[in-house]
């Protein structure tokens, strides 16, 4: 099994992944939804704001629960992401995420 180790910065997964935090991140399984996943995003797109936010801090990306993968009604492939601190559900286009990588919950 090939996981990666890496810290997390924030609050936005509420008490559930406290700041500071040491997670593993594996990317060979499947993931399901109401998962946690590291997802890293394209610098540029509809998500740009955040991930230059994120790059700029030198951060690589986000965690958050996946909640699903819908299509829109354009056709667009589309993962349904969740955090706890603002309780919030973003729509991230498939085409904007360089990676998505399942994470155990934390300990």
């Amino acid at each position: 099994m090939t996981t990666y180790t890496f810290h997390t910065e924030g609050h936005c997964m509420g008490g559930f992944v406290p700041t500071g935090a040491e997670l593993e991140a594996d990317p060979t399984p499947e993931i399901h939804p109401g998962q946690l996943v590291a997802v890293v995003l394209k610098k540029t797109g509809p998500m740009q704001g955040l991930a230059h936010s994120l790059h700029g801090n030198g951060w690589l990306g986000v965690v958050k629960m996946l909640l699903g993968t819908t299509e829109t009604a354009g056709g667009v492939t589309a993962h349904m992401l969740a955090q706890l601190n603002p309780p919030i559900v973003l729509a991230v286009p498939e085409a904007h995420v360089v990676a998505m990588h399942r994470m155990p919950v934390p300990r």
